[in-house]
């Protein structure tokens, strides 16, 4: 079994699920594969999340999966602020990243540029 699909399987997705969100996460995941891509999880589900159907929740991870090819998130590294100095220098890192993540939303946004999943 290659990569692309043990991934799926780890993820819920056995191979008997063939829907058009499910083949796209497919695709997905195989491209990432080819890009390096080693290991991905399944993610964290809320409760109640397993009355999603395999098709609602390949939506919801494709949707993630644009929001971070289009460059909608950013590495944190210092999450509650600066404790002290050391931590000065990555909070700023974090504020910086941030602003740079703004303006490629706002960018996207102009250009008429939407998540397709959403």
């Amino acid at each position: 079994m290659e990569l692309a699909e043990k991934i799926m399987l780890r993820m819920g997705f056995p191979e008997t699920e063939t829907g058009p969100y499910v083949t796209k996460l497919r695709e997905n995941i195989r491209r990432q594969v080819a890009g390096g891509m080693r290991n991905r999880s399944g993610g964290s589900w809320a409760p109640g999340a397993e009355k999603l159907t395999a098709e609602q929740r390949a939506k919801e991870l494709l949707a993630l999966d644009w929001e971070i090819e289009h460059g909608h998130s950013y590495r944190v590294e210092c999450l509650d602020g600066p404790h002290s100095l050391k931590d000065v220098l990555p909070w700023l890192g974090d504020l910086w990243r941030n602003a740079a993540m703004k303006v490629r939303m706002l960018k996207h946004r102009v250009l008429g540029q939407t998540n397709p999943y959403l």
